[in-house]
């Protein structure tokens, strides 16, 4: 039997992008042992997530390193500071794709 998504709007998973980052994509992948990966143009990070409370989540990576974040259930967004400067991304899908550029 396939297994089906899980859709919680309350839960920090998928592929999310920022307007004013348009190259970087951030991804939350729960069922890969709450794996998180960042892309922007050449750089790639991963690392782990792990929820705090129902809206705080942990960044941990080597470009992240213990990094608070507070998702907004309703917009579906988060804020993040990335080289001293805070971006805001949205969810783009449910769905969290991962980039292999192992080519």
């Amino acid at each position: 039997m396939p297994k089906i998504q899980n859709l919680d709007e309350s839960t920090l998973i998928g592929t999310y992008h920022s307007k004013k980052l348009p190259f970087a994509t951030i991804v939350f992948d729960e069922e890969d042992h709450h794996t998180f990966y960042y892309y922007n143009r050449s750089e790639v990070d991963k690392g782990a997530y792990s929820q705090k409370t129902d809206t705080t989540y942990v960044i941990n990576s080597s470009k992240f390193h213990n990094l608070k974040i507070i998702y907004d259930k309703k917009r579906r967004t988060f804020k993040i500071k990335i080289d001293n400067e805070t971006y805001v991304f949205k969810q783009l899908d449910t769905i969290p794709y991962i980039i292999d550029n192992s080519n």
